[in-house]
This record gives C-alpha cells, sequence and structure tokens, in this order.
C-alpha cells in the first residue's frame, strides 16, 4: 500500500477518498433515505443555518493564526459567505434566510429555534479544535468539509447537489427557489480548490501532512455527528 503522506497530491486523494465515505455512513445513509416532509426539511433549513452562522466563527480562528497569504485565501472566501457573492449580489446567510422562507420559517425561526443539542455539541466541537490546533489543522478541519460539498470531488454530487434534489424531487420545491443550494452548488466547485492551493506552500513536510491527514480525520467524524443527530431527529418524526 502507497503511503498516502509522500507528498501533497496522495495527502489531498486520500482526504477526498474520506470525503466520498461520508456518504457510507450509517449517519449519512439515514439522512439521505428519510424521505422529506415540510417538518422534517424545517429541522434541515434550521441546522443548517445553525452550521453556517459556526462556519463564519471557525474561519475566524483559522485566520487568525494563519499566515498572511492563507489569510488573502481564508478572506476571498469568507468575502462571499459574509458580504457579497458576485453570483447572487448578496451574503450567504442572507440566502439561507430567504431559502427557509421557502418552507414556512422567519429570519426569527432561524434564531430562536430549539437547537438539537448533539448539534450543539458538534459546533462547540469544531470551535474547540480550531482554537486548540495549528492553523494548518484548523484550515483543513474547515476546507475537508468544503470538499464533501463538491460535485467536483463527491461521486454522485456533494452533498448540496443531494440535498438539493431531494428537495425538488420530495417536496416538489421548484429549484429556482432554492437559492442557497444552487448558489452553493456552484460555488462549491471552487471553494475546495482552496485546499491544494494551501497544502502546496505550506504541507511541506512529512509531519505537517500527517497532521493534515489527521485533522481531516477528526472533522469527519465531527461532521457525522452533526448529521446524524439531524438526520435521527427528521426520522423521529412520524
Amino acid at each position: 500500500m502507497s503511503d498516502p503522506l509522500v507528498s501533497v497530491e496522495t495527502l489531498e486523494a486520500e482526504i477526498d477518498k474520506l470525503a466520498n465515505h461520508q456518504f457510507k455512513t450509517p449517519e449519512y445513509q439515514l439522512l439521505f433515505s428519510t424521505p422529506l416532509t415540510l417538518p422534517r426539511a424545517r429541522i434541515l433549513a434550521i441546522h443548517l443555518a445553525q452550521f453556517v452562522r459556526n462556519r463564519r466563527d471557525c474561519w475566524g480562528y483559522v485566520s487568525g493564526g494563519a499566515p498572511l497569504d492563507v489569510k488573502r485565501i481564508i478572506w476571498e472566501h469568507e468575502g462571499e459567505e459574509l458580504v457579497r457573492d458576485p453570483r447572487v449580489d448578496t451574503d450567504h446567510y442572507t440566502l439561507v434566510t430567504r431559502e427557509a422562507e421557502v418552507l414556512g420559517l422567519t429570519a426569527e425561526d432561524l434564531e430562536n429555534a430549539d437547537l438539537i443539542p448533539a448539534c450543539v455539541a458538534a459546533c462547540y466541537g469544531w470551535l474547540h479544535l480550531v482554537r486548540s490546533t495549528s492553523w494548518i489543522e484548523g484550515f483543513t478541519m474547515q476546507s475537508a468539509l468544503e470538499k464533501r460539498n463538491s460535485d467536483a470531488v463527491m461521486r454522485g454530487g456533494g452533498f448540496t447537489n443531494r440535498i438539493r434534489r431531494k428537495m425538488i424531487d420530495e417536496l416538489g420545491i421548484p429549484q429556482e427557489k432554492l437559492v442557497f443550494l444552487n448558489t452553493h452548488v456552484e460555488a462549491d466547485v471552487e471553494h475546495p480548490k482552496m485546499f491544494g492551493r494551501v497544502m502546496a506552500s505550506h504541507a511541506n513536510t512529512y509531519e505537517a501532512r500527517a497532521k493534515v491527514l489527521q485533522a481531516a480525520k477528526e472533522t469527519f467524524i465531527m461532521d457525522r455527528a452533526h448529521r446524524g443527530a439531524i438526520a435521527q431527529a427528521m426520522a423521529n418524526l412520524t
């Protein structure tokens, strides 16, 4: 068996493999095998909003410890998320709110909803990880999640595209109303490319690549916990 840490290229291939494996886990299989109803979709939308807010916090901590060239890459990414994505002329959290309105939720509903305890714990877990590890590990924990969203990396489509298909096929929502999912299906082809850009410059030792690989494994465990809790809550609704 070849060593996945001998180069940045083999490292990225291994992380892509881990990202694809997410869809084979029990948590993801439960999420995608549970038919959507309007109440189930609302659970998903509420916790998507929570997840998006948590990403902004986590990226902020990573940026604080990163070197200038990486800060610039993160700033480019977060500029779209927080300020304005030129594809849609607004920020991505605004899109989350608009899409939730299609499901009968308001911005206040997203802010004030009772959250699934395990999802809260997972988000605290991500914050703990990015604050207690090196910037390159934190960067990996964030950017690896971009990979599992990407149609360019995921066989059968990224997370966002698969959820969009469920919204259309199982709830009958017109695709044009899924403004957040539509934007991310497009954006998440580009977003994961920042991983390779950063690793090419900074994962230049075997030790660094080992830390990166372990960080990816840890973030995917947290991801399974977060998505699995949502899936179980959805499945529990009759």
